[in-house]
């Protein structure tokens, strides 16, 4: 299913024609957080050395998850030796504890070893091959013609590495691998002597089910090759209140970790890389806490990332409410990084490092009610931060850099027809939008990324009402913006400012006093243009700290109590511009609170 293979930029707003990054041979080791879990009295314990017909104590422990799941009363903790444990679809519906044993590191793997092959011309061939998997759960919109069998969950590697899946024997090469269900052979491509080759049998890991798994926590653990249909994870929450805590979860075929209908789950301190469509996917999550985790590399299948049926993302959160996403990083992955859609409400997006995503950094659509603030958003190809047919956001304190546009506001023709939503303010309409002490910042590289002029599209700020009836203007969707500093390191690059939708067409400002003039905001703003950087130490080395002498300390307007309170600062008195802050505050989920 996977492709490592070069991939083409195709961006919703711009059109960049730089040269494509190619991911082959490039994954990262994995590595599982050390953790130091301490263990209750009765804990029910699971080794490689062990046996299901043990009592599951310490000398005497059990041998699969499976067998510690069946014997474990509501409430216990299932404690795990060191080791791999190669199985998988398991669903409870008790509250338990899963952890590894202090210091040690546990992986659970939904692969088996295979070791009979044999030569068939220039490939390998291992039969019987009987596991069949579900490839019609995905939406035929959502696949890339470019990519078509992103939507099968069949995954082999080789010493750790992804194979590319092919559709008959005729297109393979080294690096592929095909599946033959009509006569049960799995053929490779790469010779499998002395190499350790490992396929997916199972479609998940673990799966806790109904209210009455309540209160379960998965911390500490590494799961890995789950052949996860499209509205599955590798982990799974379909109750309330769920812990995931200091996992690495990688290489699923669909989801890394799902969420539905969780109240006040808490996902904190994972990594979740090189999943086939998403790391996290969450729906009807009220309360949903995610906490310095990591989303990387996420959208290995290539799904498609604009249209009706796209998903892939870093993580990808619907119709919840009550959110904090705080301290995490979203970076590298094909698609979006954070993507908040249908109806999400009341979401505090605070210190996040959005960074090198396909797609945007930072997605808020059909939403309402949201305090971004103190975010760094970098190198994004295309909006660093996009706003569309969302309404009450609150924009504060960002660090915007080098995105193909760094803050894009747009609306559309679709409007929220649930009564009981719009009562709400959950209008899916543009409105009282906020800007206040953010910096756009644009240097000469992102210039590089084009061979052509820079253009209306690729502004630093960037508001357009698409095909509304009647067509907004941008004042009446951006409420306020001012105190916001802007720079080019070429003034022509790119050539408009601000691009700044009126109900009869575009308006280009190539300059701040131009907008400042046509329009009464940014009165208090910042421009700064063909200079060197007055605002950051080091960007070229991704150092974003003020300068001590920086045009940006002390110019910010005070925080409201809203904002102030999400990000921890005092409400009454003026800040610097963007993320970082004299107080120490920061961004990459190294802040205090």
């Amino acid at each position: 299913m996977f492709a490592p293979v070069c991939w083409s930029i195709a961006v919703m707003l711009v059109s960049l024609l730089g040269t494509p990054a190619c991911l082959a041979g490039n994954f990262e080791a994995l590595t599982v957080p050390d953790t130091n879990y301490a263990i209750p009295t009765g804990a029910v314990f699971v080794a490689t050395t062990g046996d299901d017909r043990h009592s599951g104590t310490q000398t005497s422990p059990l041998r699969t998850v499976g067998a510690a799941i069946r014997a474990a009363r509501p409430g216990d903790t299932i404690v795990l030796r060191a080791g791999t444990y190669r199985e998988g679809d398991y669903a409870f519906s008790k509250p338990l504890t899963l952890q590894p044993f202090p210091h040690e590191t546990v992986w659970i793997k939904g692969s088996q070893k295979i070791t009979a092959w044999a030569p068939a011309g220039a490939y390998w061939c291992h039969t019987p091959w009987k596991h069949e998997f579900d490839s019609q759960t995905h939406d035929p919109g959502a696949i890339d013609p470019k990519f078509p069998h992103a939507g099968k969950p069949e995954m082999v590697f080789v010493d750790g590495q992804p194979l590319t899946q092919v559709g008959s024997l005729d297109e393979m090469t080294d690096h592929t691998f095909y599946v033959d269900d009509a006569t049960d052979t799995l053929t490779i491509g790469l010779d499998p002597t002395d190499r350790l080759v490992e396929a997916a049998v199972h479609q998940q890991a673990l799966r806790s089910v109904t209210a009455q798994a309540s209160g379960t926590k998965i911390r500490g653990l590494g799961f890995m090759h789950y052949a996860t249909p499209r509205l599955a994870g590798t982990l799974q929450a379909d109750g309330n209140q769920t812990t995931f805590e200091n996992n690495t979860v990688a290489w699923g075929a669909s989801r890394g970790l799902a969420l539905y209908h969780t109240p006040h789950a808490v996902v904190t301190g994972n990594t979740l890389i090189y999943h086939g469509l998403m790391g996290l996917g969450a729906h009807r999550c009220p309360g949903l806490v995610l906490r310095k985790n990591r989303f990387a590399a996420n959208n290995q299948a290539r799904f498609v990332q604009d249209g009706p049926a796209a998903e892939a993302s870093g993580a990808k959160i619907t119709a919840s409410g009550n959110l904090h996403i705080r301290g995490n990083i979203f970076e590298d992955n094909l698609a979006t990084g954070l993507w908040l859609d249908l109806s999400v409400h009341d979401a505090t997006i605070v210190g996040n490092t959005a960074r090198h995503n396909k797609n945007f950094g930072i997605f808020c659509e059909l939403s309402a009610r949201a305090i971004l603030v103190g975010n760094i958003v970098l190198g994004n190809q295309d909006a660093g931060i996009a706003l569309s047919n969302a309404a009450h956001i609150q924009v504060y304190n960002n660090t915007l850099a080098d995105n193909a546009i760094n803050l894009a506001v747009f609306d559309d023709a679709r409007v929220n027809t649930d009564p009981a939503q719009v009562a709400q303010g959950i209008t899916w309409i543009t409105s009282h939008v906020t800007l206040r002490n953010n910096i756009f910042s644009h240097t000469k590289n992102i210039c590089g990324r084009s061979s052509e002029p820079a253009a209306a599209d690729r502004a630093l700020l960037y508001v357009r009402d698409f095909n509304s009836t009647p067509r907004q203007a941008a004042d009446t969707m951006i409420h306020a913006a001012d105190c916001n500093a802007y720079y080019r390191e070429l003034s022509h690059c790119p050539s408009v400012l601000i691009a700044w939708g009126r109900s009869h067409g575009q308006q280009a400002f190539k300059k701040l006093a131009e907008f400042q003039a046509g329009t009464g905001l940014e009165q208090r703003g910042l421009g700064s243009d063909d200079i060197p950087n007055p605002f950051f130490h080091d960007p070229s080395q991704g150092d974003y700290r003020l300068l001590e002498n920086s045009p940006a300390r002390g110019a910010g307007a005070a925080l409201p109590a809203d904002v102030a309170s999400a990000w921890g600062l005092p409400h009454d008195v003026p800040v610097d511009l963007g993320a970082w802050q004299s107080s120490g505050r920061e961004a990459h989920g190294h802040d205090s609170n």
